[in-house]
């Protein structure tokens, strides 16, 4: 298993940034960030999921009988 794989599964199983960074031994949160693959992911986008939120409320205000 390679560090990229075993920070970005700790994350995935929502195991605290501090926690990861210190199984690591990195002395910055930055560095850790950088092995976490999932951070590219369009899906982790604040902007992302503020959007499909907003497409979430439109759909469901347009059903019938609302």
């Amino acid at each position: 298993m390679t560090k990229h794989q075993a920070v970005s599964g700790a994350l995935e199983k929502q195991i605290p940034l501090a926690d990861v960074q210190d199984g690591t031994d990195h002395k910055d949160p930055r560095t850790t960030r950088r092995y976490d693959r999932r951070r590219h992911l369009l899906d982790r986008s604040p902007a992302y999921t503020r959007t499909a939120g907003l497409a979430e409320r439109i759909s469901g205000d347009a059903l019938p009988g609302r």
